[in-house]
């Protein structure tokens, strides 16, 4: 994957003043309204800040943004942003650290750290920000697709070409992810980690997303509608946004000098493991003798239950019957025929 098709999936287009929110962007802001409320529904995940870094192509891309301040000024939008990215074929590490100890108007001060490093089955990601008399009007809420409405985004990707065979029809893909994280948020301050998978060729719905805040489990990433023996390019994006909750405009007044101590984190570095695919009929059971092929010349494990040979038919293990018999009188009459 391209550096530019991927500024396009997450929502960035360079030298032009449109960009859009990606879907899973705008997915992920509707989910996240259950979780934090309705000021993380407002929130825009994606931002137009041009990546630092270019990346070379790669199945593995990572970014980090980190945003010390965005509110509205008589001039327009004020950022105060650092970004850097990279990519991989089977491994990268992105890590970036941004302090500002000389904000004025009052003066505060912030910091924002981010990590992320991916394989093809295993991602650690982190985020987090302290602030020390920090005013909110510092952070505004601006409907303006370039300002980043958080102050740290963590965000990697895994593109691949998959091949699926062993059976006819359609099927639904399953990313099985065992995940562990840990969640520390202070008052005003919020934090989630977010998993997507896309399937252009198929069909998503609830069961392709997934936000937790903090805690293990295991979690089941679902695309149907996709058909065998068809190439497929499955995307599987996470996520780690930490932030102060950012005032409205009509809030200033009333809050914007209000100084905040605090910090957010969000940490799954533990690992987040990719720990099988699973291939299902529309009714979710397991399709058995299931192949995949990666274009990556990624190993994915496949579900147990993928493996094993279908079970055969009552035609089948009558005939499978008849045979055993008149095999087992074969040697009958060979063994009579050596003892005459």
């Amino acid at each position: 994957m391209t550096r530019d098709s991927f500024l396009q999936q997450v929502g960035f287009v360079q030298n032009t003043r449109e960009v859009s929110e990606s879907s899973f962007a705008a997915s992920v802001r509707g989910r996240m309204s259950s979780i934090a409320g309705p000021t993380m529904a407002r929130l825009l995940l994606l931002a137009g800040l041009s990546l630092l870094i270019p990346c070379a192509q790669g199945a593995l891309i990572t970014q980090i943004n980190l945003c010390a301040q965005s509110y509205p000024t008589a001039t327009g939008a004020v950022l105060n942003c650092m970004g850097s990215s990279d990519s991989g074929q089977t491994s990268v590490v992105t890590e970036l650290a941004y302090d500002v100890a000389d904000l004025v108007d009052p003066p505060g001060s912030y910091s924002g750290y981010g990590y992320i490093s991916m394989t093809p089955d295993t991602f650690r990601l982190k985020g987090s920000v302290t602030l020390a008399d920090y005013a909110r009007k510092n952070r505004v809420n601006i409907d303006d697709p370039f300002v980043l409405q958080g102050m740290v985004l963590t965000l990697g990707q895994m593109t691949d070409t998959l091949t699926v065979s062993g059976s006819s029809g359609v099927y639904n893909i399953n990313y099985i992810l065992s995940i562990d994280g840990t969640y520390a948020i202070g008052p005003d301050f919020f934090g989630f980690f977010c998993a997507d998978l896309i399937v252009p060729q198929g069909a998503g719905g609830a069961a392709s997303s997934f936000c937790a805040n903090g805690g293990s489990e295991s979690v089941r990433l679902t695309y149907g509608n996709l058909t065998f023996d068809a190439p497929i390019t499955p995307t599987l994006q996470m996520n780690i946004l930490t932030s102060l909750n950012e005032l409205m405009p009509d809030e200033v007044p009333a809050l914007g000098d209000v100084l905040i101590d605090g910090s957010a984190l969000v940490d799954y570095g533990s690992t987040i493991h990719l720990q099988s695919l699973l291939i299902t009929d529309a009714n979710g059971d397991p399709i058995p003798g299931i192949t995949v092929h990666s274009s990556e010349g990624y190993t994915y494990a496949l579900d147990p239950r993928n493996l094993v040979s279908a079970v055969p038919g009552p035609s089948t293990l009558a005939l499978m019957a008849l045979g055993l018999v008149a095999f087992g009188l074969q040697r009958r009459s060979e063994g009579v025929a050596r003892t005459a």
